[in-house]
């Protein structure tokens, strides 16, 4: 009964998810987290789409809440069970927050400690990030490699964030009794 309920559940928040993802689509946020905040709190998959709505109203400080929640374990230490797509979503909101240092720990931490290569949120970020780099002039460029901390302002030209969907299960078989 319970692999039921789960199946069930699963099915709700896919749909949820998949029409926040038209209200995205469709530039309308605001809609978006109207429509999750209606839904019950606490599903990850639907607390990484809140924090994606922030981010696209620009509620950066919000959605650091969100995805600090969601992706951190204490004060330094990433969960292991972060998917790649809310790391990446992390990292941009810090970025959008101009914190370039912290974006690009996240970014190592994905590629590097996870071996996670060639994530397509983590190349777009990446090549934000070089973008804004090769603009520099050759003592900013110097100060950007000693100095991350510093407040960097990184422009993103896509619309941040991405949603996850919950794997799907596999439909049970259906059995056929004679008799």
């Amino acid at each position: 009964m319970q692999h039921k309920t789960q199946v069930v559940q699963q099915a709700t928040v896919t749909a949820l998810l998949q029409h926040v993802a038209q209200l995205l689509e469709q530039d309308n946020p605001e809609q978006a987290l109207q429509l999750l905040d209606r839904a019950a709190a606490g599903d990850s998959y639907l607390d990484n789409a809140r924090g994606v709505c922030l981010m696209r109203m620009g509620r950066i400080k919000d959605a650091l809440f969100v995805f600090r929640r969601l992706a951190m374990r204490g004060e330094y230490a990433v969960d292991l069970r972060a998917s790649p797509e809310l790391i990446t979503n992390f990292a941009t909101a810090l970025l959008l927050d101009h914190n370039l240092g912290g974006c690009r720990g996240l970014l190592f931490e994905l590629e590097q400690e996870r071996g996670v290569r060639n994530h397509p949120a983590a190349n777009r970020l990446n090549a934000c990030i070089e973008r804004y780099r090769a603009k520099l002039g050759f003592w900013q460029r110097l100060w950007f490699s000693a100095r991350e901390d510093y407040v960097h302002e990184v422009a993103i030209d896509f619309p941040p964030g991405d949603l996850t969907m919950p794997p799907q299960s596999p439909e049970p078989a259906v059995v056929h009794q004679q008799g």
